[in-house]
């Protein structure tokens, strides 16, 4: 997985993240097959509906939570090691152009701003002078 990372404003930051399509395919097929055990549909027995069947009715719906699962957490690893505290969610879309066998996508995220305590003062004395 490839990550870049750029500043568009004081606060917003604009990651790239890179993810391979084998690895998000490889999770549809396991989780169509753990759901064609499960799912009911006239004129099969549960269980026993063929998998093209499955894959054509609840296909989409799937890639779609996969999808979304993986750039979260390709996101959220990412920010983790570039040590970023992002502020809200972050907006992500997909990029176009990406090398064959790769998504790219694009997350506009703010963070939050670096707060530097400089020195206090010494702390005055708090006793009264003696009469």
């Amino acid at each position: 997985m490839a990550v870049t990372v750029e500043t568009l404003d004081k606060l917003e930051r604009k990651m790239t993240l890179t993810l391979p399509v084998t690895a998000i395919q490889s999770e549809v097929d396991s989780r169509l097959k753990k759901l064609a055990r499960t799912v009911k549909m006239d004129g099969f027995r549960p269980g026993k509906v063929p998998m093209s069947v499955v894959a054509q009715r609840y296909g989409y719906s799937v890639q779609y939570e996969v999808m979304n699962d993986k750039v979260g957490e390709a996101f959220a690893a990412a920010a983790n090691e570039a040590k970023l505290r992002v502020a809200g969610q972050p907006k992500i879309t997909e990029k176009e152009g990406a090398p064959a066998g790769e998504l790219s996508f694009d997350a506009v995220f703010e963070v939050y701003p670096e707060v530097k305590i400089g020195d206090w003062p010494k702390p005055r004395s708090r006793r009264r002078p003696r009469k």
